[in-house]
């Protein structure tokens, strides 16, 4: 991974041979230095990263390659034998807010009778997590269209072996591929490419962590030949979290809520933050037993089933973690969507532990980047779109970055960024952002002109 992620460094416009799977990358005028590799441990340091300024086409290329994998080997080796704990890798990444990727749509797609069903789920994941949407098709048994992150050769032939050894997968699921381009997570493009290549109008949103109760799909079909297919509506399913064996989840509502009850399944983020689901009204759904509408409040983020056409697509200036579904829900209620809980479906997370680069240390800088982005941009920008004056409040949204009703809200998030929230120029964690400026805007294609990184790590 490493060494793909480090050659992609060396230009990220980029082409790709569809036939082979394999990558070709040209030259790039990045004024950024290149990604840094460092090592964990002290014992046998073995060759330098210096892929700075590289010259000479080819020879450069060698060399940078040759030197990315001696650091890589030498921190290995250094952590391994050095004394000095668990080898790490670090990784610095650009925000990347307008960065564009190489897409390959339908890599595979599938050989069942797709055209047959009317709702497909849209879900996105890496090659870590290609257990569960294989879990998920097995229980769905219906569309899946999933967007893979893609940072080597070897993700690639993991997908097509998925494919080979589940039913489930070859039958249900298309497969796009999306391929790195040196930033944070792309969770939106990822969405978006799933999305728009959905075979079905109507479409689910979940990650790919979420297992659905069995029956849903047949549950959903019945209640799409009820209602005004031109209204501007979307159902929610409320989620739960377990970290119980998948084997054991309910199967049926009255064991649900037992299992509730008795501390074994939760809902989802209560604790957490009990603003992105609270308007779902958990103690009502237990006891419902038709469709019930809700009012949309700030920061309220379901999943959500939904007619594709009539929605905006998720926001692609955001990456990493941060308010990606929030921002997305915010801009169909200020649209004019109406929101129905459904009482016989329900989705359930497979708890795991995260990935450090996923979050670790550095998941307030990446909550505290998209809360800006967000504020500053996003918020404003969909209230003008749909006719509203961008500093007046709609859902009790705040109105910039460093509102006090907003610090206040984020709080329930995360301490931290709430803080640094309110201190724009300093606070508990480090700003990404070195200016009151809009230097959102002065990113180009690649992201390569912002001097904020992000660092993760990958404990090998």
């Amino acid at each position: 991974m490493t060494l793909f992620n480090s050659i992609s460094s060396l230009g990220n416009a980029g082409s790709l041979s569809k036939s082979s799977k394999s990558i070709s990358y040209g030259s790039s005028s990045s004024s950024q230095s290149s990604n840094a590799v460092q090592c964990g441990g002290c014992g046998g340091c073995g060759g330098g990263i210096g892929l700075g300024n590289v010259v000479g086409g080819v020879v450069g290329l060698v060399g940078g390659v040759v030197g990315v994998v001696g650091g890589v080997v030498g921190g290995l080796v250094g952590g391994l034998l050095g004394g000095g704990g668990e080898p790490k890798i670090i990784v610095t990444l650009p925000h990347g807010i307008n960065a564009t990727y190489i897409k390959e749509e339908y890599a595979y797609r599938a050989i069942g009778d797709i055209e047959s069903y009317e709702i497909t789920i849209v879900t996105q994941f890496t090659i870590d997590r290609m257990d569960r949407i294989a879990m998920m098709a097995d229980i769905w048994r219906a569309p899946i269209s999933a967007a893979v992150y893609i940072r080597n050769q070897s993700d690639i032939d993991s997908v097509f072996k998925l494919v080979r050894n589940s039913f489930s997968v070859a039958q249900f699921v298309d497969i796009h591929f999306l391929y790195s381009n040196q930033t944070r997570y792309p969770v939106n493009n990822l969405r978006n490419l799933a999305l728009v290549n959905a075979r079905t109008d109507w479409t689910l949103l979940l990650d790919v962590d979420f297992v659905t109760n069995e029956g849903m799909y047949e549950y959903l079909q019945s209640l799409l030949k009820e209602i005004d297919k031109n209204k501007l509506v979307s159902f929610i399913i409320p989620s739960f979290s377990s970290s119980i064996s998948h084997y054991d989840f309910p199967t049926g509502k009255v064991d649900l809520i037992q299992m509730v009850e008795a501390g074994d399944i939760k809902i989802i983020n209560k604790n957490v933050c009990p603003r992105c689901h609270g308007p779902t009204d958990y103690s009502r759904w237990f006891s419902a037993v038709e469709p019930y509408k809700v009012d949309y409040r700030w920061l309220y983020e379901p999943f959500l089933l939904y007619n594709k056409s009539q929605i905006e697509l998720y926001d692609e200036r955001l990456k990493g973690y941060g308010f990606d579904k929030n921002s997305h829900t915010f801009g169909m209620a200020a649209q004019g969507f109406s929101f129905y809980v459904l009482p016989e479906a329900w989705i359930i997370h497979m708890n795991h532990k995260s990935k450090p680069w996923e979050g670790g240390n550095t998941f307030d800088e990446q909550m505290f980047d998209s809360l800006r982005i967000v504020c500053n941009h996003i918020v404003p920008d969909t209230k003008i779109k749909y006719g509203y004056d961008p500093n007046k409040k709609l859902f009790n949204e705040p109105l910039k970055e460093n509102d006090n009703l907003f610090i206040q809200q984020m709080s329930s998030i995360s301490n931290s960024t709430a803080k640094a929230c309110n201190s724009p120029r300093g606070g508990s964690i480090p700003l990404l952002h070195t200016n009151n400026n809009n230097t959102d805007n002065n990113d180009n294609d690649n992201g390569n002109k912002r001097n904020e990184k992000m660092v993760y790590v990958i404990t090998q």
